[in-house]
């Protein structure tokens, strides 16, 4: 006759590992970890001996292996073989965590570009600001296309997918650019440019990636759509002149929240343009 004292109950053995008695029911299910013993009545009994065998068990789950994976260690007992899994696994995660970092790194990034926002400037009201050097990839058109919102869309999301070629993610905001010479002429934008992260390995491999340095810049807020800006252009560039300055660069016309990513206003975004200027 069976001495219940020696063996651990379902709901014992579950309890002395913070588990579920479902989870030892469905483990014996599956033929990962069964009880030594099941008596006339169904019910389950484990052996002391068994305990280590449902804790090494558990302590693989927490690695992420598969079950069957885990139930071939368990039952081979090969040190060899499980080293070799457990290396693979390894693998598996250090990836899983370079990917992480990746998308943290994206979140940062967007982070940035609302914290280049400055709450305290009102919309359509010029105002100086140093900006720091930037660098984006840039998609010149020969056409003027500012005017036909799907071909420009269609243009950002062949930047996008430049970009991404490089397994970059844009995170840091896009937009036009307005060549100098433009400035003093017609103000049509030359090319759409999306913004790449300063380090990455796009900006010295990529021909289409260009830097502006470091700059004082007027600046106004709008909302609208990048290109549609030849009104506050104008506005823009009178303040320029009216306080001593000229352009001194090619002028960028930022997205900086879509329509889609605030309440209020319909159907535009909410933009930024920036004039690198200089003294007369």
């Amino acid at each position: 006759m069976m001495d219940k004292g020696e063996y651990l109950t379902v709901s014992q053995m579950a309890k002395l590992h913070h588990i579920s008695r479902q989870t030892l029911i469905y483990y014996d299910h599956i033929g990962l970890f069964r009880p030594q013993i099941t008596d006339d009545k169904g019910y389950r009994y484990y052996s002391y001996l068994q305990v280590n065998v449902l804790k090494e068990i558990l302590f693989l789950k927490k690695l992420n292996l598969p079950l069957e994976v885990i139930g071939k260690i368990v039952k081979d007992q090969n040190p060899q073989e499980a080293v070799e899994i457990l290396k693979d696994q390894r693998k598996i995660i250090d990836a899983e965590i370079e990917k992480l970092i990746r998308t943290r790194k994206y979140v940062d990034e967007r982070l940035l570009l609302y914290d280049t926002i400055d709450s305290n400037q009102s919309v359509d009201q010029p105002y100086f600001r140093h900006v720091d050097e930037r660098s984006f990839l840039a998609l010149p058109f020969e056409e003027d296309i500012c005017g036909n919102e799907d071909e420009l869309q269609v243009r950002f999301m062949a930047a996008v997918d430049e970009v991404g070629s490089y397994d970059l993610v844009p995170s840091l905001g896009f937009g036009v650019i307005i060549p100098k010479q433009a400035l003093q002429s017609d103000l049509r934008a030359s090319s759409v440019f999306v913004f790449v992260p300063e380090g990455s390995p796009i900006i010295r491999h990529s021909p289409l990636v260009h830097t502006l340095p470091a700059a004082e810049c007027c600046c106004m807020y709008y909302y609208g759509r990048p290109s549609h800006h030849q009104n506050q252009l104008r506005s823009l560039l009178a303040y320029i002149d009216e306080k001593g300055y000229v352009a001194a660069n090619d002028a960028l016309d930022i997205c900086l929240l879509d329509h889609v990513k605030y309440k209020g206003q319909k159907d535009v975004d909410f933009c930024s343009l920036q004039i690198p200027v200089q003294r007369k």
